[in-house]
């Protein structure tokens, strides 16, 4: 009869703990910036003043802060980037700028500049899940036009994964997390080049 009495109680406990952890309020400090509310229609994006035929993509950059302790990362998401826009078929060349080589005609000259970076690894995810914490991108864009060097849009940019999903598929969002962005960022870039 103890043993009844005890195991209720304690499923009791439980339970109340556990309503309790649910029904507390969001931390306004927290290091996530807000979503952005846009109730599930996409941005529209402004269309460019004029047609790019060519894409040259310069280096991208990293913060130093967050370039030693994800020293591929700006390769990666570049190497990303620049897949998707040769998978758009809107430019006839795709290719890294070469600063020797002067651009000119209806070229595109692409910048990033990483200026945030969290990735959770592999063993924090598997260990802590979701107390490992969000991964996270924030970035700058710049389309530059080749022929005059004037900047025709900047764009800031920003991915965060929700922790709890990320434990959930075992940190697979973690570890996409850079070509997910730089696919992202083709399509954007796709979207802003005019039909004509």
């Amino acid at each position: 009869m103890k043993v009844v009495s005890f195991c209720r109680v304690l499923f009791v406990c439980s339970f109340v703990f556990f309503l309790a952890g649910c029904s507390g309020t969001q931390n306004s400090g927290s290091s996530q910036p807000p979503a952005a509310e846009n109730n599930g229609q996409s941005e529209v994006v402004q269309k460019l003043a004029k047609r790019y035929d060519r894409a040259f993509v310069a280096p991208f950059t990293i913060a130093p802060e967050y370039g030693k302790d994800y020293p591929g990362a700006a390769a990666t998401l570049q190497r990303s980037m620049v897949e998707g826009l040769k998978a758009g078929k809107k430019f006839s060349r795709v290719e890294t700028l070469n600063r020797k080589k002067p651009v000119t005609g209806r070229a595109l000259i692409v910048k990033a500049n990483i200026t945030k970076l969290r990735i959770a690894s592999t063993s924090a995810r598997f260990w802590g899940g979701p107390f490992a914490g969000s991964s996270g991108i924030e970035l700058e864009l710049q389309l530059i036009d080749g022929a005059t060097g004037k900047v025709v849009r900047t764009k800031k940019m920003s991915s965060w994964n929700n922790s709890w999903a990320a434990s959930w598929n075992f940190g697979a969002s973690d570890r996409s997390l850079l070509d997910d962005v730089g696919k992202i960022m083709a399509e954007y870039i796709l979207q802003t080049i005019p039909e004509q």
